[in-house]
């Protein structure tokens, strides 16, 4: 598992020093792809523009979350246990009584729903926050670890070594 770890952190690392190697691919149907193929499948702009409000902006953060869910096939646990979220909390979200989580809550949650980062812009930018940034340098790991598909605990453990505050909050 150390070796892992190890071969995780020096794959970030040389990453981070040719960032524009990076490719990025998005899998949800919700995302920007979706959005993309909705526009360009049109052939009237105001028909176009009612349905892209509709599915995506006029949703609750908690209705978008579940819409997340269903599209990708996870179950509430899953997301609950990938993010880290306890119960409540999670369906605090999923509610509509926890209106807008804090920016790390929401990346916590793009690995419980396993988006990519496309779609992690998006999920921040409905709940309210800035997207990743490509000039900000734990934006960049959390980026990177996203593209690769690091666990939330992997995320952390780089996050750590590399001396950047972790997703998860230590107690």
């Amino acid at each position: 598992m150390e070796k892992k770890k190890q071969l995780n952190l020096n794959r970030v690392k040389e990453q981070m020093k040719n960032r524009n190697v990076v490719h990025v691919s998005s899998s949800t149907t919700l995302g920007y792809s979706s959005l993309i193929n909705t526009i360009l499948g049109s052939t009237e702009v105001r028909k176009a523009i009612k349905r892209i409000k509709n599915e995506t902006f006029k949703a609750s953060l908690g209705q978008y979350i579940s819409q997340i869910i269903i599209s990708k096939g996870l179950s509430n646990k899953e997301v609950i246990e990938k993010a880290g979220f306890s119960k409540d909390y999670f369906y605090q979200v999923l509610n509509g009584r926890k209106k807008q989580p804090g920016r790390d809550k929401v990346l916590q949650l793009c690995f419980g729903l396993e988006l990519g980062v496309e779609d992690s812009n998006t999920l921040l930018k409905k709940a309210g926050h800035n997207e990743l940034y490509a000039r900000n340098e734990r934006d960049v790991i959390i980026m990177l670890c996203i593209n690769n598909s690091y666990s939330l605990d992997e995320t952390d453990e780089i996050l750590f070594e590399l001396q950047h505050d972790t997703l998860i909050p230590n107690e």
